[in-house]
């Protein structure tokens, strides 16, 4: 039993990878879609927390999480890029916060000699509204739910970089 125990975590992100080639070949949005969706960022929810609740943690683990998170954006970013029909000023602000959040990464790695992703509030919240968000791709209020996405994330990119950046000057 403690095997298994030990185990679940990392099962759960495996199953988030698995559950990407379904959520791959199904049409964007479709019910098929929208399931593996739901169920592969569940389990991204999921599997950190039950690891620090059993007492399970693993590097191992922490690096299949991450891969697994990886396969899931890069999944569901190549699905819904073509309904993402934005104003050039949004995609300019999506540039603007992924460059944020690089050079956040850049100068972790510079400074510690690993990068590193915090996992702050601002972070989570930013994630999971994004996550919820996506789910509007097909409606009509899209725009103005990626506006408020885009409000959320760029305060967590900064708030990111203040922290960087504090750590630094200390």
């Amino acid at each position: 039993m403690v095997m298994i125990k030990t185990h679940i975590p990392n099962i759960i992100s495996a199953l988030r990878i698995a559950l990407c080639i379904p959520m791959f070949f199904a049409e964007a949005m479709s019910p098929l879609f929208v399931g593996c969706y739901l169920l592969a960022g569940i389990s991204d929810m999921l599997d950190g927390f039950l690891a620090r609740k059993l007492g399970v943690t693993s590097e191992f683990g922490a690096r299949l999480d991450s891969v697994a998170d990886f396969v899931f954006v890069i999944t569901a970013f190549a699905k819904l890029f073509p309904l993402l029909n934005f104003p050039i000023w949004i995609w300019l602000i999506i540039i603007m916060i992924a460059v944020m959040k690089i050079t956040s990464s850049i100068v972790s790695k510079l400074r510690s000699g690993k990068v590193v992703f915090l996992h702050t509030k601002a972070n989570k919240i930013a994630g999971f509204v994004l996550f919820i968000g996506m789910l509007f791709a097909k409606t009509s209020c899209f725009q103005y739910v990626v506006i408020g996405i885009i409000v959320i994330a760029m305060y967590a990119a900064v708030d990111e970089m203040v922290r960087v950046a504090r750590n630094i000057f200390q």
